[in-house]
């Protein structure tokens, strides 16, 4: 008996196993389109791929959101109700250009439907590049694990199978060489936000392969790239200070030398 206790065991092991094997290996694809704007994205080693491409606006500026539930689409009260907040805790990732033309990246969360609350940008773990400056289009492009701990932030948006997501497009075409402040971040003119799953099967349009293939030089930065530069740091910070006990002690003996 407890030898095919032992056996069945060792069976339901080995399924659970092949099961969470095959789960780890499976690559989803997909994208959404708004109004000749795009976003695409692939999931796979426990982490998520993304573009978005925003199409002329590489003169103002560009945001992907991604919040969790759908509370804004609640009724409102009929006496005195205010519409529910539809950006409220949404996780935003903004391009824009300076007037030298480099394009930048910033991350947000919003607070509320008025200005969002500045994240630091070089948030360790999550990994993103600047955007396009070559034509009237801004990519922004991005690598992150699915789930992000440790951010100090309770509403940081994770992506998480069978979750009920949101995505929200948002830009700007107004020639303005860069955002005076977080306020001309809020002004846009064209914005939308959509039900989404990062998990369902491809059903991407035949207008999106008219976008093309992103171009190499707008890889996003690799996930532990801070970790990278904050030891590059610390090893060029060594170097300088060795450098200089040698410089002080060479200088030392050399002014001993000369007094002699």
């Amino acid at each position: 008996m407890s030898l095919r206790l032992g056996f069945a065991a060792v069976v339901i092991v080995l399924l659970l196993g092949s099961i969470l094997f095959v789960d780890a290996d499976v690559v989803y694809e997909n994208c959404v389109e708004y109004n000749n704007n795009y976003f695409f994205w692939t999931i796979k080693d426990s982490k998520i791929y993304g573009r978005a491409v925003f199409t002329d606006a590489a003169n103002g500026w560009a945001g992907i959101g991604f919040r969790s539930g759908y509370e804004y689409l609640d009724p409102v009260p009929v006496d005195g109700g205010v519409d529910n907040s539809k950006m409220l805790n949404s996780l935003i990732y903004v391009g824009y250009r300076d007037v030298y033309y480099n394009h930048y990246f910033h991350e947000y969360i919003a607070g509320s439907d008025a200005i969002p609350d500045k994240l630091v940008p070089q948030l360790k773990g999550a990994g993103y590049s600047r955007t396009t400056n070559t034509s009237s289009n801004i990519n922004i492009v991005f690598e992150r694990p699915l789930v992000m701990s440790g951010t100090g932030y309770e509403k940081y948006y994770n992506f998480k199978q069978g979750d009920k997501s949101s995505i929200l497009f948002a830009k700007t075409n107004f020639k303005s060489p860069r955002p005076a402040g977080l306020d001309d971040m809020c002004r846009h003119n064209d914005a939308k936000i959509m039900k989404v799953d990062f998990f369902a099967p491809s059903s991407c349009s035949k207008t999106v392969e008219m976008i093309g293939k992103i171009p190499d030089y707008i890889t996003p930065l690799p996930s532990n790239y801070y970790d990278y530069m904050d030891r590059k740091e610390s090893e060029s910070s060594s170097t300088f200070s060795l450098v200089m006990i040698i410089y002080i002690t060479v200088g030392f003996v050399m002014s001993l030398l000369l007094i002699r």
